[in-house]
């Protein structure tokens, strides 16, 4: 009798034994391909709203010079970033080519010339022949004949006003290709300043909107304000920058917004006066950030990984705790939510889920509305 129970009891504790042995292993494998994810729960709080972009380091004041029209560039004697004072040569040009100009151009004035001579030879020769049939005694009556004369004399006037116009053009252009002679074809700056640009390189024929650009005063940055952040940075706003070369941050003070050539908008600000002791060259590349809290505060602020699309509606996926065979389990339940604002890195929603409720943030494997996890930790 003795030795039957000690059997029972030896099975008994035999059985425990494996189901201490299988409960361990089931949770190991559980653990091992069920999906570990990390919570958060909602909290309160603001936005910070942030802006990166990138500009460059330029002068506060420009100048501009067109180059004339029509020659043709044999030089450029100063190159861009130097120093040039006023009346310093920029530009020298081809004086063979101005040559032919000349020669070109004075004949366009001999030929004004000619042809305002010959209009005041046929007006006085149509008058002449007015006058002439009046005498012989055409037969039409007096108004008719001062009508003619009238029209004749406005209408020679008129054509001797517009070869006159004609023939003033022609000299002036003449003149101002005598000038360029004069000085050997040099074009000398009218300003003191940085040399940006000349607009013309060795050999191009100018059209007149070439230009020296010139740089002088107070450098300043410029940055280009990304299309989705426009209307966020306000004067007074105070943004970080970053000069290429440079590892510390300055801060810089929008003063004002213009937009560029392609339309893009941007923001100004002149560099703080320590910072104008360093030797920042224009057009040095710039990066910029600029961040801001949200106005007011939001009652429920999530994570932004946690937040989830599936055919234009936005939900989140919470760990919910209910009864299982091993014990205690957790399950993702799909909940919506409604985006009210959002940064870089969180979201503010309107949604019916408690305050203490475990939003899933992340995991270690892909998890969907229905799947078992496990919490991280």
């Amino acid at each position: 009798m003795k030795i039957k129970k000690k059997k029972i009891s030896k099975a008994i504790l035999i059985f425990f034994a494996v189901m201490v042995c299988c409960t361990f292993i089931a949770k190991q494998t559980s653990a091992m391909t069920i999906a570990r994810v990390h919570t958060e729960k909602m909290k309160g709080g603001s936005l910070v709203k942030k802006i990166e972009g990138t500009g460059e380091i330029q002068a506060a004041d420009k100048s501009f010079q067109s180059l004339p029209e029509g020659q043709k560039v044999a030089e450029v004697l100063v190159k861009a970033g130097a120093e040039v004072k006023k009346g310093e040569a920029v530009v020298k040009l081809d004086m063979d080519y101005l040559n032919r100009q000349i020669a070109e151009q004075t004949r366009e004035v001999e030929k004004a010339e000619l042809d305002l001579k010959q209009q005041r030879l046929t007006a006085k020769h149509e008058q002449d022949q007015t006058d002439a049939s009046v005498k012989e005694g055409e037969e039409q009556t007096d108004q008719t004949t001062d009508e003619e004369k009238a029209y004749q004399k406005q209408l020679a006037s008129l054509q001797e006003e517009s070869l006159q116009l004609t023939l003033q053009s022609q000299r002036e252009k003449l003149k101002r290709l005598e000038k360029l002679k004069q000085v050997d074809g040099t074009i000398s700056s009218d300003y003191s300043g940085v040399l940006e640009s000349v607009g013309a390189t060795e050999g191009v024929v100018t059209t007149g909107s070439e230009q020296i650009i010139l740089e002088s005063g107070s450098l300043e940055v410029c940055g280009v304000i990304p299309d989705h952040a426009v209307g966020n940075l306000k004067e007074g706003s105070e943004v970080r920058v970053l000069a290429a070369g440079d590892t510390e941050e300055m801060k810089i003070t929008v003063e004002r917004f213009g937009t560029n050539e392609e339309g893009k908008s941007l923001w100004y600000g002149k560099l703080p006066e320590q910072e104008t002791e360093k030797t920042y060259r224009s057009k040095t590349d710039v990066t910029y950030t600029y961040s801001e809290n949200t106005v007011g505060s939001y009652e429920n602020v999530i994570p932004l990984r946690a937040l989830r699309e599936e055919q234009n509606a936005t939900y989140v996926l919470t760990a919910k705790v209910c009864a299982g065979i091993l014990g205690e389990e957790y399950t993702a339940v799909k909940v919506p939510v409604k985006v009210i604002d959002k940064d870089e890195e969180h979201a503010a929603v309107q949604t019916s889920l408690p305050a203490d409720a475990l939003i899933i943030s992340g995991s270690d494997k892909y998890v969907e509305d229905g799947d078992k996890v496990r919490l991280d930790g």
